[in-house]
């Protein structure tokens, strides 16, 4: 069963040189080494990675449906030819991510000082360096991250991504251009029956109907997703206390997360998912990934596609005597390349060309609890 995964960091403790900061190999093997102490962001369980070449991706959104009877003939007749559905052909541009950071001449004077005096800050000044360039890393993952929830979540129904810059220039994925999975696949509850109103909302009512119009469409959810805060509205609801009556037989004055959770899966046959991670965006404004107010019902399978293509560090770089080039598995380049200056600089570039597949939004439904 998928559960919330953190992402915080344990540096793992091995023998590295001060030299071995110029060496892209030896910062790739690093970000690979701390990854097996870090859990993945969940949502890489519902968008896995890919790679693919070129500057755009075309894929197909599935288009499930409720089949239709097959048509009666006669004898001798030519048969009806059955229109092909099932799937809808998308193109979607890749975005381009890249930062830098520098090894400047009084960092290498004061480093190299350290080392040659084995003065013991050379390790934590060794591991700072390396933070550094990790946390780049770490950002490109944090970029995909946004991305795929914010298509998980949507912006008031409609699924899209919004990337902003530090020049406040905000690129913009739509994808649901028409609306018309708006108005399949989403509901704002307000009023009496948003989720705070807790003696009025019906919860258990609202994840069934969504449920239902997802089967109807030929899918069958298994998680809601959702945020702790989200959840809180459950512990407090009548409808949730009166359907553990059910279960207790007597009224309930203190309900748990477990209890709760259980009555929840006992009544709507989801699984609750909790997914509370927060970022720092462009801005350095904290977010969370996924927003408070928003119920997202989807199955266990991938929804779509994390596409990475070839960035131009692991283009033209590759090869190229003046640059020491990495790339990770996932697509993500590492380029450190020496200017002899003056002054004398080691520029480290971090890089992605990425943006996720969403094949499966179909079998997608998104609650808005709290809409007023």
């Amino acid at each position: 069963m998928l559960t919330p995964k953190s992402y915080g960091v344990e540096r793992r403790k091995f023998n590295m040189r001060f030299e071995d900061i110029y060496k892209s190999n030896y910062v790739a093997g690093y970000i690979n080494e701390d990854a097996s102490n870090k859990e993945p962001f969940i949502g890489q369980e519902f968008f896995p990675n890919d790679r693919t070449v070129g500057l755009s991706i075309d894929w197909l959104r599935q288009t499930l449906g409720v089949n239709m009877m097959l048509n009666v003939s006669n004898l001798d007749a030519q048969p009806k030819i059955r229109t092909r559905e099932g799937f809808k052909t998308e193109n979607t541009e890749l975005a381009f991510f890249r930062e830098s950071m520098h090894v400047r001449e009084r960092d290498m004077l004061m480093l190299a000082a350290a080392e040659r005096d084995n003065n013991p800050f050379v390790r934590q000044a060794l591991a700072n360096a390396f933070d550094d360039v990790s946390k780049l890393v770490d950002a490109a993952d944090i970029a995909i991250e946004s991305m795929r929830m914010q298509l998980l979540a949507t912006d008031a129904g409609t699924p899209k991504i919004s990337l902003g810059t530090v020049d406040n220039t905000i690129y913009t994925y739509n994808y649901d251009p028409d609306g018309s999975w708006k108005t399949a696949h989403y509901t704002s509850l307000t009023g009496t029956s948003a989720w705070d109103k807790a003696e009025t909302a019906t919860p258990l009512d609202d994840v069934n109907d969504a449920k239902k119009k997802l089967r109807k469409l030929g899918f069958t959810p298994t998680y809601a997703l959702m945020t702790s805060n989200t959840f809180n509205y459950l512990l407090k609801s009548a409808q949730i206390k009166a359907a553990l009556v059910n279960v207790m037989g007597n009224a309930v004055t203190y309900v748990n997360d477990a209890i709760v959770k259980e009555v929840f899966r006992q009544n709507t046959g989801l699984t609750p998912l909790i997914y509370d991670k927060v970022y720092k965006d462009y801005t350095g404004a904290e977010k969370q990934f996924f927003p408070d107010d928003i119920v997202t019902i989807l199955g266990s399978n991938r929804v779509g596609t994390t596409w990475f293509g070839t960035t131009p560090e692991e283009r033209t770089l590759i090869g190229n005597p003046t640059a020491d080039v990495t790339i990770l598995d996932r697509g993500v380049a590492i380029a450190v390349k020496t200017e002899a200056g003056p002054p004398v600089k080691i520029l480290t570039t971090v890089s992605q060309l990425a943006i996720p597949s969403y094949e499966g939004m179909d079998g997608v439904y998104v609650l808005n609890v709290n809409g007023d």
